[in-house]
């Protein structure tokens, strides 16, 4: 997290990219071959996707390539849609033909081997940097093309209303284990799967500075819809757009949040609301 200025704080994007112990790297068409590396998957962001899988064979890669293959062409598109399209289901089955790279990081790399968990089921982070070309002619037969506009940050204002009481998700550390570092953590990892970079107001009162996007919204638990109910809008070019999703968890409603901003951002529109 890098400290901006005193109204607010930014959750910058490649958080989870970087590769330490218990990370291995494999690059295509070679996927048997291991390589070394000691400091990042190199690659533009935007063509970088993450899924969680169970180990590091073949046994779960394809599932965790269809979700990366999504996640980049949402973040190369700008449209939060864009898997909605006809030919997406077909597609997500060729998603290795268009992957540079592979690295896994195991998430449990500090914890000690016990049992079987401890060896061939082991949960890993699938990172996987995908050919920018061949991403281009994905999203053409899909109907779509590449966004190229600028990614202005976020500046995301949320009133939560949670069993622990009602608060503004405020920038602060996101570790920990209380709902609001929580809270932040979600964002910070939504911010990497929108490739839009995120700022927190440091009060309540803080203005959304100069050059940034401001998304206003509130989330408030519910128990008969067995999660959140979260409402979301923004002003772009003097309209007022909103968005909304519902029984979803905090991670899933900050990245519908995000989502509609990108959506909003790329002249495409934010994810199609749940009923209410």
């Amino acid at each position: 997290m890098q400290k901006l200025s005193n109204s607010a704080l930014k959750l910058t994007i490649g958080r989870r990219q970087a590769l330490t112990a218990g990370s291995l790297l494999l690059t295509f068409p070679q996927l048997a071959t291991a390589v070394t590396v000691q400091d990042q998957l190199q690659g533009d962001p935007v063509y970088i996707g993450h899924a969680i899988v169970t180990g590091t064979d073949n046994r779960d890669r394809p599932r965790g390539l269809a979700l990366c293959l999504g996640e980049v062409l949402i973040k190369a598109s700008g449209d939060p849609n864009i898997l909605k399209a006809p030919g997406f289901p077909a597609m997500r089955q060729q998603a290795a033909a268009m992957v540079i790279a592979i690295a896994y990081h195991d998430r449990m790399s500090a914890l000690p081997k016990h049992d079987e968990q401890g060896t061939r089921d082991r949960p890993f982070d699938l990172t996987a940097l995908f050919d920018q070309e061949k991403i281009a002619a994905a999203l053409k037969r899909l109907g779509s093309s590449i966004w190229t506009g600028r990614r202005p940050t976020v500046f995301l204002t949320t009133d939560v209303h949670a069993y622990s009481g009602s608060f503004i998700l405020l920038a602060g550390p996101t570790t920990g284990y209380d709902q609001q570092p929580l809270m932040r953590a979600a964002l910070a990892d939504a911010a990497i799967r929108t490739a839009l970079p995120v700022e927190l107001p440091s009060s309540p009162a803080a203005a959304a500075p100069p050059g940034t996007f401001p998304v206003k919204g509130s989330m408030i638990w519910s128990d008969a819809a067995l999660g959140w109910i979260a409402n979301w809008q923004s002003i772009f070019h003097g309209r007022v757009i909103k968005w909304s999703d519902r029984g979803e968890s905090f991670d899933q409603s900050y990245e519908n949040a995000l989502l509609g901003a990108l959506g909003i951002l790329s002249g495409h529109h934010p994810p199609q609301p749940l009923p209410l």
